[in-house]
């Protein structure tokens, strides 16, 4: 089946009536190693009725969640949510993001992308590509240059260019263009 079909198929009245008096929840892509569990989630733009049209009142964003893990002999792990880091991207952000993908089957490529958070936190995004792997650092702006960041991971080709795909696909989510087939899901997002 062709993209556009499934987008339209997707996107029918008669797919989403059924589901419509039920949340929606986005399931998280995550990637662990062995001290860091990685976590992307796309959060939806919300809406608000005005007169007779929907309007975005928020746009969405991807909000990424590290967090250490403590291994233990048995082969159990513990996390430690007290030290939890959440970072968000809005869509100029993954924009930038979204150029990487271009290069990531090339031999080595380094990217830093910075950005404000809403309280004013200068946040740094660095992605490292080695032949094999992709280092992805998020840290605060003056965390950066610490040789002990606790916050770094690395994934492989495959994983990083499924990040991308899916950071790709909830683009039109993220900007609410969802709402143009049924803005009365908004209400019941499970994620808003």
């Amino acid at each position: 089946m062709q993209f556009s079909k499934i987008l339209k198929y997707c996107f029918s009245f008669e797919t989403r009536k059924i589901n419509s008096e039920k949340p929606i929840i986005l399931k998280a892509f995550t990637v662990w190693n062995e001290n860091l569990m990685f976590s992307m989630t796309p959060i939806k733009a919300t809406y608000v009725e005005k007169n007779n049209y929907y309007a975005i009142q928020k746009p969405g964003w991807i909000l990424f969640e590290l967090v250490p893990i403590i291994r233990q002999r048995e082969g159990n792990h513990h996390l430690e949510w007290d030290k939890k880091k959440q970072f968000s991207l809005g869509v100029k952000q993954i924009g930038q993001l979204l150029i990487t993908k271009n290069k990531a089957y090339d031999e080595t490529s380094n990217f830093l992308i910075t950005y404000q958070t809403q309280v004013n936190e200068k946040r740094v995004l660095k992605i490292n590509k080695t032949a094999q792997d992709i280092l992805i650092s998020i840290a605060k702006d003056e965390e950066q240059d610490k040789q002990l960041n606790p916050y770094k991971i690395t994934l492989n080709q495959a994983e990083y260019i499924t990040a991308l795909e899916l950071i790709n696909f909830s683009l039109p989510f993220l900007l609410g263009w969802d709402a143009l087939y049924t803005p009365q899901l908004s209400d019941n997002d499970a994620q808003d």
